[in-house]
């Protein structure tokens, strides 16, 4: 642009041509369209390939981190992978729109060396010589910018898997009552990210500021050279003028260099934290034995009615994968009960032979029938989770080598209390299970409370 407004000067003003001035005039137009539109569409090209480069990464980092085989999480918060996926991802991403503004830059370099060359040979000596000298030097200030930044970002990471950990664990917190102990660990782990930010931002000001003086420092250099040129007479007017835009010009692709060399040392810091995770070895490694032949597990369930649970049937083959979606959290905990024995369903049918539920008493393993099984009024319910009963403890031989033991005495609330349990476990047992044994009746427990009689006591007749 600055070496057309030279030729229209030489070529319409100079002369006086109404003619040539509107057909450069028209040209000029022409010339301002194209650079518009380009920049419209590479933006927005540039913007596209950042976007798709930092999903592609957040894929590859979810993939990592969800890998059954672990390894990624080690030595890491939460939180510290999140800042990763996303803030560190975002960065290595934007890189995609550095590079295309990195060369447009050189581009711009290039051509108004050429165009000072064309126009005078020591103007073109000083762009071509002094160009490299700055860029190299603006790659030397962009060092201390790249440390401070992995410092800036894995401070910040390490803010927020802190605080996601404080999330996670906040009623554990209110029960032991360490809610100033966990504040004050994060205010000082803030304040640590805060202090990186900080010194990051100072090392970026200090970079710009500097990149900016030794440009400025360079186009002076430049538009000296050009004056005295013009001062001697060896160049023309529109010369000087095509020249002094120039070096105007060239502010803005030297600034482009600071610009990228900022977010290229940004980049690089963070491309070194995804590619530590990506690469970070595997905690569980794959076996080399086939699975044993055949499979055995067989899962069948029909009918059953436990909370939320209404009439649930499953089935899972031996050596199958199956997911289950409960969008009811509570009907997932009553299923994941339901199959870890855990709690004893309202109604279920279950496989005819006993061996499928090993802890349960056969009675609890019916044959399934048409409708679900009820309990006859004569007949004791089944006893919930009742193994087998243990023998009796050996008769002791001599009172020389096996003393008895001193006499139990039970306080009377207790003793009242346990012959109610003891009643209560005898009426819900099945007959016999609980009436001539060196060991107590098994009474159905609960999630928070087992009855006593489940525990192994020593009875004194």
């Amino acid at each position: 642009m600055p070496v057309l407004i030279g030729v229209v000067i030489d070529s319409a003003v100079a002369t006086g041509s109404v003619s040539r001035l509107v057909l450069w005039l028209a040209v000029l137009g022409g010339v301002f369209a194209v650079l518009s539109f380009s920049w419209r569409f590479g933006a927005r090209a540039a913007e596209r390939a950042s976007e798709w480069a930092g999903h592609d990464l957040r894929v590859r980092l979810t993939r990592r981190i969800l890998d059954p085989r672990g390894g990624a999480e080690t030595g890491r918060l939460a939180g510290e992978l999140t800042s990763i996926a996303t803030g560190d991802a975002r960065r290595v991403g934007g890189v995609n729109v550095v590079l295309p503004s990195a060369v447009a830059a050189l581009t711009g370099l290039l051509v108004s060396a050429v165009a000072l060359l064309w126009i005078s040979v020591p103007l073109g000596l000083v762009v071509l010589l002094g160009a490299p000298p700055l860029l190299w030097l603006g790659h030397l200030l962009g060092r201390p910018l790249e440390r401070r930044s992995a410092v800036e970002q894995e401070r910040a990471a390490h803010a927020s898997g802190v605080a996601a950990d404080l999330v996670a664990g906040l009623r554990v917190l209110k029960g032991i009552g360490a809610e100033r102990a966990a504040v004050a660990r994060y205010r000082g782990t803030s304040q640590e990210s805060l202090a990186a930010t900080l010194r990051a931002a100072r090392t970026q000001a200090a970079h710009d500021g500097a990149i900016l003086a030794l440009t400025g420092l360079f186009i002076a250099a430049v538009a000296l050279v050009g004056g005295r040129l013009a001062a001697a007479g060896d160049i023309s007017v529109g010369d000087l003028v095509a020249a002094v835009g120039l070096a105007l010009f060239l502010l803005n692709p030297l600034q482009l260099f600071a610009w990228v060399n900022a977010e290229l040392a940004q980049g690089r810091a963070s491309a070194k934290r995804i590619a530590a995770v990506l690469a970070a070895p595997p905690a569980v490694t794959a076996g080399g034995a086939a699975p044993p032949e055949p499979v055995r597990g067989h899962v069948r369930l029909r009918g059953v009615h436990h909370g939320p649970l209404s009439g649930v049937d499953l089935e899972v083959a031996p050596g199958e994968l199956l997911g289950v979606v409960a969008p009811d959290p509570a009907a997932a905990t009553a299923l994941l009960s339901t199959l870890a024995l855990d709690a004893e369903p309202a109604r279920a049918r279950w496989p005819s032979t006993a061996s499928r539920c090993p802890h349960w008493t056969r009675p609890a393993c019916a044959a399934p029938s048409s409708s679900p099984p009820t309990t006859p009024p004569s007949s004791p319910a089944p006893c919930w989770r009742t193994s087998p009963r243990p023998a009796p403890p050996p008769a002791r031989r001599s009172a020389a080598r096996w003393p008895p033991p001193p006499p139990t005495r039970w306080p009377a609330a207790s003793r009242t209390a346990r012959t109610r349990r003891s009643a209560s476990a005898r009426s819900r047992c099945p007959a016999g299970s609980a009436s001539a044994s060196h060991w107590p009746a098994r009474s159905p427990p609960t999630r928070r409370s087992w009855c006593c009689t489940t525990r192994r006591r020593r009875w004194t007749r």
